[in-house]
């Protein structure tokens, strides 16, 4: 039997399949083969192995085996079960290829997306190219999502999301990797507010005090402070021009992501927007270097699979809870509108079963009689084994009476590579954001409120080992008072 030194080059691909119904994996190799001569030819995957000789004559060839594995799991999206994959390999004679597969059956029915028989609602953004898929990959499941959506989907992209349970939404199906997905949906995603769109202005980003001026200039300035001007109040400082442009975007997503999801039995899908851009700012939820924005942290709770949702439509506040999970779900709601003093106005409680793919309208509160821009409006979310929060301010936040917080902020470390962060407040502080610094890491919460009655604890896990003073030099700590005080 030749085998050493026999075969010279070799390509191996491997494809799940489902023959008379039984899942299979259908493996190929092209291989240039040296000299004539018989090859022992075997497959495995999952402890099942299927074994063949064959004679191969000299030069290219392609060979071809087929595995039947038994009691395989399926792959599911995140949210919806696990994504289970199997390495696999093909033997001949002494070379050996590998890869890494999964199974599932994915289809198109009536507009909505089903993945092994389950209904799915789409939770997406969109991918630009990077060399860290790895990292960025990881950063949009860590935030709830299910899907990214992708022109030209790479290799790495694949591989990555098949791990991670992230379908990659493209123009075609991939019979290699169960994350493929052909689009066939046209998902709404936020308009990009004039605040975001003329990045390209701060060409000098690093050089902060031109960065400021250059708003004052005509053209892309005066858009930039029109966009962020619309909302808020002018921004004094580098970084409070990044936290408002930020949280606009932010805001952006959250009004487009509420109105998709609180469509019952409508809306298929919603996107955040872009997932990652190399521009300081943008629309884009990760920072060039992975680092999560405020937007980043708005799709966490957008996309949780449970969540209360608020919208104002005329002068009612409409109040929402939302199920995308497999499951039904037993859940208790409470509702609080209360002045910037932290003065109750009302408050509601609700209890109800709310079924999986449900989003409920629980109550409509007439604003007719309220001093909007004194007032802001509270909900809390809870089950026996999760607790969901939402504010929602009953007015734009120029017009808005807000009072200094006087936000304290006590951090300890708590292991080799976390630092909690317990925030209190006199006055009640919205959109609290905390910014590590040059530190790499992600916060447990970080697009916050905080009440006189509650305090926050949020915990930052580093990438490296955790220096406290370090961290408490770095930390900067930005609410919307704050930044427009």
């Amino acid at each position: 039997m030749a085998e050493d030194n026999s075969i010279k080059a070799i390509s191996f691909k491997a494809i799940p399949c489902e023959i008379d119904g039984r899942w299979a994996v259908r493996m190929e190799a092209d291989a240039d083969i040296a000299e004539d001569g018989e090859f022992s030819i075997e497959g495995e995957i999952h402890n099942e192995s299927t074994v063949r000789t064959a004679r191969l004559g000299k030069g290219r060839q392609r060979i071809s085996l087929t595995v039947f594995p038994e009691n395989v799991e399926l792959w599911y999206p995140k949210g919806y079960g696990y994504p289970h994959i199997y390495p696999c390999s093909m033997k001949i004679g002494p070379w050996v290829g590998n890869a890494v597969i999964g199974f599932a059956r994915t289809c198109w029915e009536n507009g909505w997306l089903s993945v092994n028989g389950s209904r799915i609602y789409i939770k997406a953004a969109y991918w630009n190219d990077t060399d860290d898929a790895e990292r960025t990959v990881k950063s949009a499941a860590d935030a709830n999502m299910n899907a990214l959506i992708a022109d030209n989907p790479s290799e790495k992209l694949y591989a990555a999301a098949d791990r991670l349970g992230i379908m990659i939404l493209g123009p075609a199906e991939n019979p290699y990797h169960p994350s493929a997905v052909r689009n066939g949906i046209n998902i709404h995603h936020p308009d990009i507010s004039p605040a975001i769109q003329p990045a390209h202005l701060f060409s000098c980003e690093e050089d902060k005090k031109k960065c400021m001026e250059s708003l004052s200039s005509d053209g892309s300035g005066k858009k930039t402070l029109f966009g962020i001007e619309k909302l808020f109040l002018r921004p004094s400082s580098f970084d409070r021009l990044i936290y408002l442009t930020q949280l606009r975007s932010a805001f952006d997503a959250i009004n487009a992501v509420t109105t998709e999801r609180i469509r019952t039995g409508e809306s298929k899908g919603a996107s955040i927007g872009i997932l990652r851009d190399s521009r300081i700012i943008s629309g884009s939820s990760l920072a060039s270097d992975g680092s999560w924005k405020i937007l980043h942290y708005a799709a966490r709770l957008l996309y949780a699979p449970l969540c209360p949702l608020m919208a104002i439509e005329g002068s009612k506040l409409k109040i929402y809870a939302i199920n995308s999970g497999e499951k039904d779900e037993k859940i208790e709601l409470s509702v609080k509108i209360r002045d910037f003093h932290g003065g109750k106005k009302d408050a509601r409680e609700y209890s109800a079963v709310l079924r999986s793919m449900e989003a409920r309208l629980f109550d409509e509160i007439e604003l007719g009689r309220i001093m909007r821009n004194e007032y802001f409006c509270y909900a809390k979310l809870s089950t026996k084994n999760s607790l969901r929060e939402r504010n929602i301010l009953l007015d734009i936040p120029s017009r808005l009476k807000l009072q200094d917080p006087h936000l304290k902020a006590e951090c300890r470390k708590t292991g080799p590579r976390s630092i909690s962060i317990k925030l209190t407040a006199e006055k009640p502080a919205f959109y609290v954001v905390i910014d590590s610094g040059p530190i790499r890491g992600v916060f447990s919460d970080n697009l916050i409120s905080v009440r006189p009655s509650a305090e926050k604890n949020i915990v930052f896990m580093t990438e490296e080992e955790a220096d406290l003073e370090k961290f408490i030099d770095s930390m900067r700590i930005m609410d919307l008072y704050t930044a427009m005080c």
